[in-house]
């Protein structure tokens, strides 16, 4: 630990932040490029409210409440899978619209149904469940901290995601100023099928291409294992 727990906790978000970056950060990534930026930087102060709310969960070490939630990961990541698959068919269908891109954006996604729609998604995503309730509460135990210093170590973490999730929005809403529309397209249709997949995958694990990565990894292995 350094001297400062903000600074430690963090370090522990930016560290979540990256290795746990998904859909959602993707969501935010690409309507950056089609809403007004006032708008998805309300989605970002949507997945930090939640954010604050698992950390404050495990600070008061709520764990029985975890564990209710954990029971019910299943359910939750196939609601989720379903939102993200609609959200990915959406960002396809735009591509193939000969409407306005901008339009149609701005008619599906207002402020309201913005802010909305990125708190329940990450409410449910078992990935900000597992980071702050997981991930979190297994740091905090091993570093022995006062309770100011828990506090403060908390809320370096939370900060992670507004100084992170803020930055991925402005690089995006910066690059569609700058790139031809057809790069535009290009990136909603790549964005939009990647979305789906995730969403798929979120509904029927076993289609995971990671899964049988790692299973392809340890077939080879036992097989070379045999040999020598």
């Amino acid at each position: 630990m350094t001297k400062h727990p903000v600074i430690d906790g963090l370090k522990l978000g930016m560290a979540l932040q990256f290795g746990g970056m998904g859909p959602i950060c993707l969501l935010l990534f690409q309507l950056s490029s089609l809403l007004p930026l006032k708008t998805v930087l309300g989605g970002v102060w949507a997945v930090t409210f939640v954010d604050g709310i698992y950390i404050a969960i495990s600070v008061l070490g709520i764990m029985q409440l975890i564990r209710q939630v954990k029971e019910f990961s299943d359910i939750y990541k196939k609601i989720v899978g379903v939102i993200i698959a609609l959200i990915g068919l959406s960002f396809c269908l735009m591509v193939f619209s000969q409407d306005d891109n901008n339009y149609i954006s701005q008619f599906a996604w207002t402020p309201d149904n913005t802010f909305i729609t990125l708190f329940i998604l990450n409410l449910l995503n078992p990935v900000a469940i597992v980071c702050y309730t997981g991930v979190f509460t297994a740091k905090v135990i091993s570093t022995k901290l006062s309770h100011k210093n828990l506090v403060l170590f908390a809320f370096g973490t939370l900060l992670s995601t507004p100084i992170f999730l803020s930055a991925v929005v402005i690089i995006g809403h910066l690059g569609a100023s700058f790139f031809p529309a057809f790069i535009v397209l290009a990136l909603n249709l790549m964005i939009g099928l990647a979305l789906i997949y995730w969403g798929i995958i979120h509904i029927f694990p076993s289609l995971s291409l990671r899964r049988h990565i790692v299973r392809f990894k340890q077939t080879v292995q036992k097989c070379l294992k045999k040999d020598s």
